[in-house]
């Protein structure tokens, strides 16, 4: 999950999408933003995290807490900003992220990426370590100038340069409120724009938010909610895009 503005459900995206993988398949969260939303919404306390291992003091398996049979995470911290400073002068810096994961990747069938709400080097090396990427957005008409500067200029780059099997997997659009004139009207500015966006919308719910200051993902929290369906659904084109790679 990536995108260069907060506050548009990318975190609780990440986490609700891995618990519908995590009833079928291992799947690690890893949270390389150094706010660490996820990994305090969760509740992970953890001897090491992602920003040891980026600092050489603690391998990538050291840094997995366990969340349940199928569902791990690779925790934040908030020296991640400084973990972004510290690394611009290495050499491959863009890499890094990439490197870490290669060894788990027998441990687990998918990994789900949560990154900063901004474009830096450790977004770059979400972007670089992907297959797929999915761009969270609030329905809002204004947004979507960065919205396609995103996907227009910060991906196409990485492509070109980075990781030319990067893929745009979809814009997912987040607390959608269909009563809402100016969200039905975005939506369809979207939708004009031609922009790639995912079938399943995303309704704006208390209940996420309950989720997450619970330590659960909407998708456990309640399952039945429309919002855990939408869920569901957003899951199932990701699935159907992974297959398509096969």
């Amino acid at each position: 999950m990536a995108t260069m503005k907060g506050g548009v459900g990318k975190t609780t995206s990440a986490h609700a999408v891995a618990s519908v993988f995590a009833e079928h398949e291992r799947v690690l969260l890893v949270d390389i933003d150094p706010q660490a939303t996820l990994t305090k919404a969760i509740g992970v306390s953890h001897p090491h995290t992602l920003y040891d291992v980026l600092m050489g003091t603690a391998r990538p398996q050291s840094a997995v807490a366990l969340l349940s049979e199928s569902l791990a995470i690779m925790p934040s911290q908030i020296e991640m900003a400084e973990a972004e400073i510290a690394i611009s002068g290495r050499i491959g810096r863009e890499r890094l992220l990439s490197r870490i994961l290669a060894p788990l990747a027998s441990e687990f069938d998918v990994a789900i990426i949560d990154t900063p709400p901004s474009l830096g080097l450790l977004t770059v090396n979400a972007l670089v370590a992907s297959r797929g990427v999915v761009v969270p957005t609030q329905p809002q008409a204004a947004d979507l100038y960065g919205l396609r500067e995103f996907l227009l200029t910060t991906i196409v780059q990485v492509q070109e340069f980075l990781n030319p099997i990067l893929e745009v997997i979809g814009v997912l659009v987040t607390q959608y409120m269909k009563r809402v004139n100016h969200h039905r009207e975005a939506l369809v500015i979207m939708e004009q724009a031609e922009l790639p966006l995912l079938d399943a919308v995303i309704p704006r719910t208390v209940k996420v938010a309950e989720a997450l200051g619970v330590g659960e993902s909407i998708v456990t929290y309640q399952p039945s909610h429309p919002a855990s369906a939408a869920y569901v659904a957003v899951a199932e084109e990701i699935n159907q895009w992974r297959r398509n790679l096969r």
